[in-house]
């Protein structure tokens, strides 16, 4: 078996995948379980051996796991090896991290969402102008009522003072006059 970046990248998507404990495992027993070898043949241990031992380096070259303290080749993932397990594997992983360019779709439904949220504001904007229109109306209006309260109560008052006076005129003219106070020659 020749061990190449390709393989390692597959194995290491089997361990990330495979691996039933995250916070325990071990990327041998994970491997052996998947792929049968020769356990008397030297080559095929060797080979098996130098791809266990490389999938291990890079799993923790990416930090997809770490080796527990106190134990030899046994490993927990770490949260990019959880994110890993989540996504996919590594290379969908990697691809995940890499940031992609907007599409044409997505700028012009930015673009129709910033928009949007323009003409909403503008609106809240203009009814927050009409409401103080409203307000400042409607407080002219109840200035106006009140006024015209008092103009109705001035026009009472008016029209009993003609009344009066009126009836003083009336009353004026119907006393006797003194005419003695006039020469006649």
């Amino acid at each position: 078996m020749i061990v190449d970046e390709k393989t390692i990248i597959k194995y290491l998507d089997v361990v990330i995948l495979k691996s039933k404990d995250i916070s325990r495992f071990n990327a041998f027993t994970t491997l052996s379980d998947i792929l049968d070898f020769d356990n008397k043949n030297n080559d095929e241990k060797n080979d098996f051996f130098s791809l266990t031992d490389s999938v291990q380096r890079i799993g923790i070259t990416y930090k997809y796991f770490e080796e527990l303290e106190n134990e030899i080749n046994i490993f927990r993932l770490t949260k990019e090896g959880i994110r890993a397990k989540e996504i996919g594997g590594h290379l969908k992983y990697q691809k995940s991290l890499k940031k992609k360019p907007m599409s044409n779709f997505e700028i012009a439904y930015l673009l129709l969402t910033i928009i949007i949220i323009g003409f909403n504001v503008y609106q809240g904007f203009q009814n927050k102008s009409l409401r103080y229109d409203f307000d400042s109306l409607k407080s002219q209006f109840d200035s106006l009522k009140h006024q015209l309260e008092n103009d109705k109560d001035s026009i009472v008052d008016l029209k009993a003072q003609v009344e009066l006076y009126k009836v003083r005129s009336l009353n004026d003219t119907l006393q006797s006059k003194n005419y003695h106070d006039l020469k006649t020659d």
